[in-house]
């Protein structure tokens, strides 16, 4: 019988060597059952595969750094459960895939908030199994006020009363941030940790790696999830040769420090796997069908990477990476020419071309909301960019961005979309100040509707209607111009000194209710 990962009587869920005393443990792991991996029989054709369990153990085992956590390397990420992320199951089956995938000897169950409904297929799925997994959730928020609020959304959605592995999410999230905001973040990360509301804490990052590479640098996290693959991308940019010998340090610090590393983005979030053959038509199958072993063998042949946390949409797609992961593993020649013959095709490709270089674009969702670009909005939010987002330089949201240059139908589209009107930027200023200040009336007049506050100060202890109550002189003009040449934008002077008036009605009106 295929070896097992080692499972201990626990006094704690998923409890570690770390935890347990070296003779308690090893009593523990002499009292497996035979019975632990029994098939649950999948009722949905749609969502089954093979019909029997395997047996625990036909994935290899690593052990997860610091944490002690023994875990079968290959992790299910449940980025690949969301229907808008191109998941063809109902819910049924997305739920039945998960245990289909528990069946198979995964143990490593990534997912996030911002995945939609990833988290609650993961709780319903795990409900029953709880205490043999290692559960996984990010945290989005840039503000630490928040970070309680929003674990125990997840908790409840999860349907646990407690986390293995929480994270601060990469996007959003830690690329939003300074690293002296991400360290705010993590102390209450900490606090979570003493209360035993999450067993470690940790952070994941798709790029900005100089400032992961300071937040593994701390020695206050346990383990990090960091995109490693044989195409150098993140969410949704592809690195300079720069960014990946940051990545490679954040790899060598993690290491050192004993951490936990996960490697996401194995197969470039689908351009190695399920996409491959969409994205560049023309190439041989037969060589396509090479690329997910290939682009697998190139990552486990780091032994500092301990668990591949890949999306799987289909049981096809877990059987498939089990097959590969289980077998033998050694980066071959081959391997290294179909990644090299298709990577070659791939970079003349528009799927490479529209991704952004180092985590700058033109097309993030800030620039888009500047440039009242409804589709690229939309696009941004369907590929995970939270609506309330800041931009790391003055902390605005696409909202604040829209206000700023009276892109009055983006602002109702993130409105409709839980964009918070309440949000300031890092000066204080709510949208509402911006709308009032850059005097366009239909953007106030939306605001207001959507709950915006009239009496809020900024930094400046100013309100809106303080911002546009006084009478337009050559010295208000002034003002104007100054701020335009500050942040390098044009504004019709004109347009402003007639709306103004306007704007400031609307205040008043709305303040004597």
């Amino acid at each position: 019988m295929a070896k097992r990962p080692r499972v201990e009587e626990r006094r704690h869920p998923m409890a570690t060597k770390n935890q347990l005393g070296r003779r308690e443990f090893l009593k523990a792991a002499t009292r497996l059952t035979a019975t632990a991996a029994v098939c649950q029989g999948l009722a949905p054709a749609s969502a089954r595969g093979s019909a029997s369990a395997r047996p625990l153990g036909a994935i290899p085992v690593r052990t997860l750094g610091k944490t002690g956590l023994d875990l079968p390397i290959l992790g299910y990420g449940g980025a690949a459960l969301p229907r808008k992320w191109a998941n063809p199951l109902s819910h049924e089956d997305r739920v039945a895939l998960v245990r289909y995938a528990y069946d198979q000897g995964l143990r490593y169950f990534d997912t996030s908030p911002v995945y939609m409904e990833s988290e609650a297929i993961l709780g319903e799925a795990l409900k029953d199994r709880r205490r043999q997994v290692c559960l996984v959730t990010k945290v989005e928020s840039t503000r630490p006020e928040d970070v309680r609020k929003l674990v125990e959304q997840s908790l409840k959605a999860l349907q646990t009363d407690h986390l293995d592995i929480l994270l601060i999410h990469g996007t959003p999230g830690l690329e939003q941030m300074s690293v002296p905001q991400a360290m705010k973040v993590h102390a209450e990360l900490l606090k979570l940790r003493d209360e035993k509301v999450t067993r470690f804490v940790g952070l994941s990052a798709h790029g900005y790696f100089d400032k992961a590479l300071a937040l593994i640098a701390s020695g206050g996290f346990d383990m990090c999830m960091l995109s490693y693959g044989y195409i150098p991308r993140g969410d949704n940019q592809i690195w300079t040769a720069h960014l990946t010998t940051l990545r490679d340090a954040c790899l060598a610090k993690a290491h050192e420090l004993g951490m936990g590393i996960v490697a996401m983005k194995v197969l470039g979030a689908g351009m190695l796997g399920a996409w491959s053959g969409h994205i560049v038509p023309g190439f041989d199958k037969q060589r396509l069908s090479q690329l997910p072993a290939a682009a697998i063998h190139h990552v486990l042949q780091d032994p500092r990477v301990h668990v591949l946390n890949i999306g799987m949409r289909l049981t096809e797609e877990i059987d498939a990476n089990i097959k590969i992961i289980s077998g033998d593993t050694t980066f071959t020649p081959e391997d290294r020419d179909v990644l090299a013959q298709f990577s070659a095709q791939l970079y003349d490709t528009d799927s490479i071309k529209r991704l952004r270089i180092e985590g700058v674009s033109a097309t993030d969702i800030w620039t888009a909301a500047r440039e009242g670009n409804l589709d690229e909005v939309k696009r941004s939010l369907a590929a995970g960019t939270a609506v309330n987002a800041r931009e790391p330089q003055g902390g605005a949201t696409p909202l604040n961005i829209s206000a700023v240059f009276g892109q009055a139908k983006v602002a109702a589209f993130l409105i409709k979309q839980g964009a918070d009107v309440s949000i300031a930027n890092n000066d204080g200023n709510t949208a509402l100040h911006l709308a009032s200040f850059f005097a366009y009336p239909d953007l106030v007049e939306l605001l207001l509707k959507n709950g915006a506050s009239v009496d809020v100060k900024n930094a400046s202890n100013e309100s809106p209607l303080d911002l546009v109550s006084a009478d337009w002189s050559t010295e208000l003009e002034g003002v104007y111009t100054s701020i335009a040449q500050a942040i390098g934008i044009q504004i019709n002077l004109p347009r402003v000194r007639e709306a103004r008036p306007n704007v400031a009605t609307l205040l008043r009106e709305q303040k004597a209710k």
